[in-house]
């Protein structure tokens, strides 16, 4: 019993421990995949200074949403995490596929190498990890007031 007669409950919060153990292979993917994009941001800048700004953008969101996925607001920080890397991903698709419309060779589709594989399959689990955490209602835990 704690102050004043009320019961204490001390059962473990299920949502919050899933939400907790959800966002570290979510920021271990996010983490990776950013410094991937850091790591090429300066070869993208030379080719065309778009290419090379996205590149250095998406490296700095991915590492800080990294730290941010446990924030007390990590259901909201799941949520942008997924949506951002769906659209990294989307783009992917498209670059490797048509091409885009702007750049020195547009509407020309890119190869595929490991890097960007690898950081696709990232974002993919990114993806896949932050709709999980979302559809299964985890929330971070507050203490009682």
């Amino acid at each position: 019993m704690g102050a004043a007669g009320q019961t204490t409950d001390t059962r473990p919060n299920r949502p919050a421990g899933l939400a907790w153990r959800l966002a570290w292979p979510a920021a271990v993917a996010s983490e990776l995949a950013g410094l991937i994009h850091l790591a090429f941001a300066r070869e993208h800048l030379h080719e065309f200074v778009p290419f090379g700004l996205f590149f250095l953008v998406a490296g700095f969101f991915q590492i800080v949403w990294a730290a941010m996925v446990f924030s007390p607001r990590s259901r909201g920080f799941f949520a942008l995490g997924l949506v951002v890397n769906a659209l990294t991903v989307l783009l992917w698709a498209i670059t490797r596929t048509v091409g885009l419309p702007i750049g020195p060779e547009h509407w020309s589709a890119e190869m595929a190498g490991p890097p960007d594989i690898t950081a696709t399959a990232l974002e993919v689990l990114v993806v896949a990890i932050s709709g999980w955490a979302l559809a299964s209602g985890a929330r971070p835990s507050r203490s009682p007031a």
